[in-house]
């Protein structure tokens, strides 16, 4: 399920908020990188992470991070960033198809 969808949706126990601006939101298949922008005032963000088949993951924003994936979305809270371009790199095996969804971090987290 895409993360988005869970954490958008007040009758989950994940939501975070009805309407969420992403910084980036992508379906991705094998190690992929992106860049973003990061807005001014932005000092943290989350990234969420859904991918399958079981397999090792690493997401850096900055900092690594790093689980074992799985078709439940998995959360990295509160990473510290600065604003200005910034690159998101998934390493995953090539066969792996991933949905990344990386949001500012909310003012007040529920």
């Amino acid at each position: 399920m895409d993360p988005l969808s869970e954490i958008t949706d007040s009758k989950n126990d994940r939501f975070v908020a009805e309407s969420i601006g992403p910084i980036l939101h992508v379906d991705g298949l094998g190690p992929s990188r992106y860049d973003v922008r990061l807005d001014a005032g932005t000092r943290s963000v989350r990234a969420y992470i859904v991918c399958a088949p079981d397999s090792p993951f690493t997401v850096a924003i900055g900092k690594r991070f790093w689980a074992d994936c799985t078709t439940r979305f998995q959360a990295f809270a509160d990473i510290p960033v600065e604003a200005g371009r910034r690159e998101v790199a998934v390493t995953v095996p090539d066969a792996t198809r991933f949905i990344l969804l990386v949001i500012p971090t909310p003012t007040q987290p529920r």
